[in-house]
């Protein structure tokens, strides 16, 4: 629910609540499920979307990266969750 309420005050424009909320749920969901579960992965790529609208180009890529780095590892390369945040890590970058 609290990745619902990131996402939906991210689309309003409010992405300073949206920052706070999503990094409130990756601390939420790495304590509850560990930093490799799928759901944390996806948590981590929405708080990147948002930190790149912000202009915060290298805190997105650090997610990015440590995003693709698990799901390489978990998911696998070409899995679409992973594939996605090589896709959105080139955005950043360029």
């Amino acid at each position: 629910a609290k990745n619902t309420l990131g996402t939906v005050m991210s689309e309003q424009g409010d992405l300073d609540a949206a920052r706070k909320v999503y990094e409130e749920t990756v601390g939420l969901k790495e304590a509850l499920y560990g930093a490799e579960h799928s759901s944390t992965l996806v948590t981590k790529g929405n708080l990147a979307i948002v930190m790149k609208k912000q202009g915060d180009l290298d805190g997105a890529r650090q997610q990015y990266e440590a995003a693709i780095r698990v799901g390489e590892r978990t998911l696998g390369a070409e899995h679409p969750d992973t594939l996605i945040d090589k896709g959105n890590l080139a955005l950043v970058m360029m």
